[in-house]
């Protein structure tokens, strides 16, 4: 593994034993894991809009080829196993679905992105045509003016989703996919 770079040391701590980089979390009790405005039970409750936010950003600063652990601290009085459980059980499926999410985004981005190639082709195969046509008229080289223009906003976003947005949301899955497989912890302590 990799050591920790300096300006992140200044942040973050390192498991010493994994090398994992320790995103920690202060806790005053269990349910400032999830939004309080969710009534579903902690296993499918969304996370505090606060602490996805930390999460995210965290993640965001930590470069993909450190590993990472999740380790919320709390006072001793607060350990109650039962909850403990039932939270480690809510932060996986929250921290599941949101992979899921970025990987269902990609696929949408792959199904456009065909989408849009099948356009390309068909508008500049039609361009094609009509340029071949013998003494087309006004209203055929406007058409045919409209299609060659067509194929290349077309191929240009087929080119911007592909190049651009693709490369941004494989780093979002790479980024929930690390967080998903990290060791979620809680430490009881002052």
């Amino acid at each position: 593994m990799k050591k920790l770079e300096k300006s992140l040391k200044k942040i973050y701590r390192q498991n010493p034993k994994t090398e994992a980089v320790l995103i920690e979390v202060a806790l005053g009790s269990y349910e400032e894991i999830f939004n309080e405005w969710d009534p579903a039970p902690y296993q499918r409750r969304d996370l505090n809009p606060a602490l996805h936010r930390y999460l995210e950003e965290s993640a965001d600063e930590i470069p993909l080829r450190h590993p990472v652990e999740l380790l919320f601290k709390a006072r001793p009085a607060l350990f109650d196993e039962t909850k403990e459980r039932r939270s480690k059980e809510g932060l996986a499926t929250y921290l599941f679905f949101m992979m899921n999410e970025k990987r269902k985004a990609l696929r949408r981005l792959y199904r456009f992105s065909l989408l849009l190639l099948g356009a390309a082709a068909v508008t500049l195969t039609g361009a094609s045509y009509l340029s071949k046509l013998e003494q087309p008229g006004m209203l055929i080289a406007l058409l045919n003016e409209g299609l060659v223009i067509g194929s290349w906003v077309f191929s240009w976003e087929l080119i911007s989703l592909s190049a651009f947005q693709r490369f941004v949301l494989k780093r979002e899955l790479k980024k929930w996919e690390r967080m998903a497989g990290a060791e979620l912890k809680f430490v009881y302590g002052e």
